[in-house]
């Protein structure tokens, strides 16, 4: 029992004489993403949704003027050119139409009565075949006169230009009276629910945004390109570029500018106080 008890103390002893283990450190590095500016640039808000609306009728305008900044629904007429002799044009190639569609009636009967007088050799096949020449040459007007009819009635519609889509006038109608020409514009429509940001970039440029080397900012917010012009400007060589806009900028209107930096984001900053060590 007493050997035991040494042989236990004699272990006890060899594991508190053992070396203790070494500290190890540990290091936290702190990396920042740091953006190097390029340059910066003015871009330009625009809509993509904006059109100049032009008559193709010349005569006079017969509509009330309409104030610019007026909102307009898709399809709402907007300007009015006066139409009455269009409008008597519309009603004679109708009242054709209907005189052809009642000629073309009175012949079908004829030829069926014609169909039954042969069957029973009461008349001969030329005059059958005179009757039924007739009712084709009718048939042949009325798709005629349908077309114009058509016609007429298209060249009507023109003398009430309508929106082509849902927006605010950018600019006044014309007033009651004035006289209009073909190709003249009559008004210029915006939608503002959505907008772009357009600026110019060299070539060298788009490439290195389009490798991701480069990055568009604004307000410290990346933006998305959306469409590029194919060819450079003839005179500057530069490239026309469409983005998204930030949400900082939503208040401005189309045709008012915006700061945007052109930054190298292919960098990576770790600052002097950065490396943190820690047991």
């Amino acid at each position: 029992m007493v050997n035991l008890m040494k042989s236990l103390m004699l272990l006890l002893l060899m594991l508190l004489s053992q070396t203790a283990p070494a500290q190890v450190q540990v290091a936290t590095v702190t990396v920042i993403e740091s953006h190097s500016l390029i340059r910066e640039l003015l871009a330009r808000v625009i809509a993509p949704k904006r059109q100049f609306i032009a008559t193709e009728v010349r005569g006079v305008v017969s509509s009330s003027r309409i104030e610019m900044g007026t909102e307009v629904t898709a399809g709402q007429m907007v300007v009015e050119v006066e139409s009455a002799e269009q409008q008597a044009l519309v009603e004679i190639a109708r009242s054709e139409y209907e005189s052809i569609t009642l000629d073309l009636a009175h012949k079908r009967r004829i030829l069926d009565r014609a169909e039954s007088n042969l069957t029973h050799r009461a008349i001969s096949k030329a005059q059958f075949d005179e009757i039924e020449t007739r009712y084709r040459k009718a048939l042949v007007n009325k798709k005629l006169l349908s077309n114009r009819l058509a016609l007429e009635e298209t060249r009507l519609a023109k003398h009430r230009i309508k929106a082509p889509f849902r927006g605010n006038l950018v600019t006044a109608t014309p007033v009651i009276g004035q006289y209009v020409r073909p190709g003249d514009t009559v008004f210029e429509v915006v939608n503002t629910d959505t907008s772009r940001l357009s600026l110019e970039l060299t070539s060298s440029e788009l490439a290195a945004l389009a490798r991701g080397d480069y990055a568009l900012l604004c307000n410290n917010i990346l933006l998305t390109p959306l469409a590029v012009s194919p060819s450079g400007n003839s005179r500057s060589g530069m490239n026309l570029l469409e983005t998204s806009t930030c949400a900082d900028i939503e208040e401005l209107r189309p045709g008012q500018h915006s700061g945007v930096n052109l930054v190298n984001i292919n960098l990576a900053n770790v600052p002097g106080n950065g490396v943190h060590t820690d047991t």
